[in-house]
């Protein structure tokens, strides 16, 4: 079965496959005898290992973004400050598109954003994206907004 390929049986859908994973999916009809159930997917096993890249923490602990929003009328010429974070930490600022705005680094703990991107241009108003990387490559991510 490859890729998006649906088997169907009698009118109902049954299956799809989608890379390794294979859904099954439920075929309701008025009767319940025909309501095929899926399967329990496979637990994982304790102390086993897991494949995985990163950890992302999608809740910031310890960092902070002020201010956070950054306000024309409020905050005037000030910067954002990432706050809390180790040093020798990368931060990577996104739009919400995934395109890469700014790349700050911190050496004391703390990085200054000055609302602008890597070509020095300002950045408009919206809501941004920020990817924090420590020396041990863990990752935390947030949300900032800029009101111009």
């Amino acid at each position: 079965m490859s890729n998006g390929q649906r088997v169907q049986s009698g009118g109902r859908l049954l299956l799809m496959a989608h890379g390794p994973l294979l859904i099954a999916l439920f075929a309701v009809s008025a009767r319940a005898a025909d309501i095929i159930p899926a399967p329990i997917p496979p637990r994982v096993q304790e102390n086993q290992p897991m494949k995985t890249s990163a950890v992302v923490n999608t809740i910031p602990e310890g960092v902070r973004v002020f201010p956070n929003p950054w306000r024309a009328d409020k905050d005037g010429n000030s910067t954002v400050t990432f706050d809390h974070i180790s040093p020798a930490s990368t931060v990577k600022i996104f739009t919400l598109s995934g395109h890469e705005v700014r790349v700050l680094s911190s050496d004391n703990g703390s990085a200054e954003w000055d609302r602008t991107n890597n070509a020095g241009d300002k950045v408009a108003s919206g809501i941004y994206l920020y990817l924090v990387t420590d020396g041990q490559g863990n990752l935390t991510k947030g949300k900032l907004a800029i009101i111009r």
